[in-house]
């Protein structure tokens, strides 16, 4: 990460910067260097503390820093935890269809820990409040519907496609499941906000139909995966509860 480009976004005056800081916090996080990465998301909280993605990352930071012995104090479990319910109280506030995917983070991070007793509960939450919306109802794709030359995400021949990467796999990094256009974690909300990037078809009312259809469509694709990936989770919790009897 010693580079020209980098060590000036890290200067003086890119620590002023939130995008900044958060950019140069994700290369250290994808580089396994989470506590350099909290260095970064910590100032870059300073500014933005209400941030979902951010307190998201910082946890996730603590945690995996816990998991291989790099974090930079003594206590990062509680840590983790600590800004994984702020992450939750933030999504409750400010976006409440947002909580069956927080649910599911910080189920997660148990599952992670092997904690199955404490991840078992929030799993079958995220899955009940996903269910009462309507999510993987025989039909409920059609009120949204494909594009034109696109298949159904929910149809007969639909896979499982990116569901692998937020299930539970002990020998992988866990990367939180989250709400942008691919399966990276950014933090850059100035930028990139839900689905999609703001104004990428243009002004006008075809335009803006176009939008709201692959917005409202792929909301569904993601909360159908989130549904499929808690299922999956725990099940597997419950298999490993069986063969331990």
């Amino acid at each position: 990460l010693k580079t020209p480009i980098l060590n000036r976004l890290i200067s003086d005056k890119g620590r002023k910067d939130f995008e900044l800081l958060c950019i140069v916090g994700n290369q250290y996080y994808n580089y396994g260097s989470y506590a350099q990465a909290l260095r970064y998301y910590l100032v870059a909280l300073s500014q933005r503390p209400r941030d979902p993605l951010l307190l998201l990352m910082i946890g996730l930071s603590y945690l995996h820093g816990a998991s291989r012995r790099t974090a930079a104090t003594n206590n990062p479990i509680q840590l983790c935890f600590y800004y994984l319910q702020e992450y939750y109280v933030v999504v409750t506030a400010e976006t409440p269809s947002c909580i069956p995917e927080a649910l599911f983070n910080i189920a997660r991070a148990y599952h992670f820990l092997s904690l199955y007793y404490l991840a078992e509960p929030m799993y079958r939450r995220a899955i009940n409040l996903l269910e009462q919306e309507g999510v993987g109802l025989p039909g409920r794709a059609q009120l949204v519907g494909p594009g034109k030359g696109e298949e159904s995400p929910f149809g007969p021949n639909a896979g499982s496609g990116g569901i692998q990467s937020a299930t539970a796999d002990r020998n992988s990094s866990f990367y939180g499941f989250s709400s942008v256009a691919d399966d990276t974690p950014v933090i850059d909300q100035s930028i990139r906000r839900g689905f999609g990037f703001e104004g990428a078809l243009g002004n006008g009312a075809a335009a803006d139909m176009l939008q709201a259809r692959k917005t409202a469509r792929q909301h569904w694709e993601r909360q159908e995966m989130l549904l499929q990936a808690a299922r999956y989770n725990l099940a597997c919790i419950y298999k490993k509860s069986k063969n331990a009897e």
